[in-house]
C-alpha cells in the first residue's frame, strides 16, 4: 500500500465497517492501479483479513464465494480482453470481497438462540420516509424533507418548488425564454431511508426509491429527454413522439415515447431490472447497443453484463416498494435485506453463511417499523434476527 490512509481505507473494507462512499473512493482507487499494484493491494488485503476475522469463516465461505465469483466473472471477458489484462480478475476479487465484508464480523456476535423475539429486536428501528437532497449545477445542495410547500430556487426563467403534497415541480415563467437557454444539470437524491417524488420539467413524474440518484436537465433538447439512474425509480412518462425520453444506467439503456415503468439499476446488485406497465419500451445493454429488446406490459427485462433476458412477471411486485409495500415472491434472503438495508438505513450482518435455498415470500407495509417486518420473515422459521442499534444480524 503506497500510505496510511490507503491502509486504514483497505482495513475498513475487510472489516466491513466501511461507508457508501470510502466503498465508492475505493472502487475509484482500484482503477488507477497497475497489474503490479493489484497484486500488492490484494496481498495486502489478505493479511487483513486473517485479522478481523477466524480462518475457518473466511476460507470455508467468503474465499470460495471469491473464487466461484471470480471464475464466473473471467468467463464473461473476451479472451483478448482478460489476456491484455490479467489483473482484471484480481480486481474482481477485490471488489467482491468489499462487498461481502458484512460477512467477516459473524465470528463477533454472541449465541442469541436462547433469546425471546421480544429481545433480540428491543431496539426497534423506524421505517424511511420523504427526505432527499437536490444538487443543482454549481456543486451546492439543498435539503428535501417533509416540510411545507414552498418556492426552492428561481433562475434563468426555471422555477423549481415543493408542491402541498410533498413533489418536487419544475416549471418555467416564460417558457420561451426557458427552451433559449442553456440547460443546466440537477441531481435528486435519497439516502438509505429515504424516497422522494418529483415531476420534471416536461411533466414526466418519477417515484425515487431509497439510495438512488437522477440527473437531468432543468430544459431537455429539442429532439430528446436523457436522464441518468442510479437505483430505483418508477416513472410515467410524458408522450411525445417527437422527443423520446431515454433512462441510462451504468449497465442499460432505455428508450421510451411514453409509457409507465420500473427501473432498478442499484450497484451492489448482479443484475438491472426493467418492468413494463404500460406503453412501449426499447431496451439494450450500455455496451451493447446493437442489442436491442422491446417490451410489452407484463415484462421484464433482466440485464447482466451485456445480454438481455425478457421474461412475464407479475408487475405488482416490482412496484410495490412505490405502493408503500415491501413484496417477496420466492426472492433469496441476501434481495431481502439488501432491500430492508437500504429502506431502514442499516447494515446487514450474517452470523453464518445464508443457502441459497433459502427463500422467502409474502407482502407487508414498508411503513411498520423493523420489528414487525424481521418478525414477518421469521415466520419461515429458516433465520433469525438480532437488533443493535442500527446493525440488523442474520443467522439460521
Amino acid at each position: 500500500m503506497g500510505s496510511k490512509k490507503d491502509t486504514e481505507l483497505l482495513y475498513k473494507i475487510a472489516k466491513g465497517s466501511a461507508s457508501d462512499l470510502e466503498h465508492q473512493v475505493f472502487n475509484e482507487w482500484l482503477s488507477t492501479l497497475n497489474a503490479s499494484e493489484y497484486e500488492e493491494v490484494l496481498s495486502d488485503f489478505e493479511k487483513l483479513v486473517e485479522q478481523v476475522a477466524d480462518e475457518d469463516v473466511v476460507s470455508s465461505f467468503l474465499w470460495e464465494k471469491i473464487k466461484l465469483k471470480v471464475e464466473d466473472y473471467e468467463q464473461s471477458v473476451e479472451i483478448k480482453k482478460r489476456k491484455a489484462f490479467p489483473w482484471f480478475s484480481v480486481a474482481a476479487s477485490l471488489l467482491l470481497i468489499g462487498s461481502l465484508g458484512l460477512y467477516l464480523q459473524s465470528s463477533k456476535v454472541e449465541d442469541i438462540s436462547h433469546l425471546s423475539f421480544e429481545q433480540r429486536l428491543s431496539n426497534d428501528v423506524l421505517p424511511g420516509k420523504n427526505e432527499a437532497y437536490l444538487e443543482l449545477a454549481d456543486g451546492s445542495k439543498i435539503v428535501l424533507d417533509e416540510s411545507a410547500s414552498a418556492k426552492i430556487l428561481e433562475e434563468s426563467g426555471v422555477v423549481v418548488k415543493k408542491s402541498i403534497d410533498g413533489k418536487l415541480l419544475y416549471d418555467f415563467e416564460g417558457k420561451s425564454k426557458a427552451i433559449s437557454r442553456e440547460p443546466e444539470y440537477h441531481t435528486i437524491a435519497t439516502p438509505n431511508g429515504g424516497e422522494y417524488q418529483l415531476v420534471l420539467p416536461d411533466g414526466t413524474k418519477v417515484w425515487l426509491n431509497a439510495s438512488s440518484r437522477l440527473k437531468f436537465p432543468t430544459v431537455f433538447d429539442e429532439d430528446r429527454r436523457i436522464v441518468e439512474l442510479s437505483g430505483e425509480a418508477y416513472f410515467e412518462v410524458i408522450s411525445n413522439k417527437a422527443k423520446p425520453f431515454i433512462v441510462q444506467t451504468e449497465r442499460e439503456r432505455v428508450k421510451v415515447l411514453g409509457t409507465e415503468f420500473n427501473m432498478s439499476a442499484y450497484s451492489n446488485d448482479m443484475t438491472s431490472r426493467t418492468t413494463l406497465l404500460k406503453g412501449r419500451v426499447e431496451v439494450s445493454p450500455k455496451n451493447n447497443s446493437n442489442l436491442v429488446k422491446v417490451l410489452q406490459p407484463g415484462q421484464q427485462s433482466i440485464i447482466h453484463d451485456d445480454d438481455v433476458q425478457v421474461v412475464q412477471v407479475m408487475t405488482d411486485e416490482a412496484v410495490a416498494w412505490k405502493n408503500g409495500e415491501f413484496m417477496f415472491n420466492r426472492e433469496s434472503i441476501e434481495s431481502v435485506m439488501r432491500k430492508i438495508a437500504r429502506w431502514y438505513d442499516v447494515e446487514i450482518i450474517y452470523k453464518k453463511p445464508i443457502g441459497d435455498d433459502v427463500k422467502i415470500w409474502g407482502t407487508i407495509s414498508r411503513f411498520d417499523n423493523i420489528s414487525e417486518v424481521l418478525k414477518f420473515i421469521e415466520r419461515t422459521k429458516v433465520v433469525h434476527f438480532k437488533v443493535e442499534g442500527r446493525k440488523v444480524y442474520v443467522m439460521k
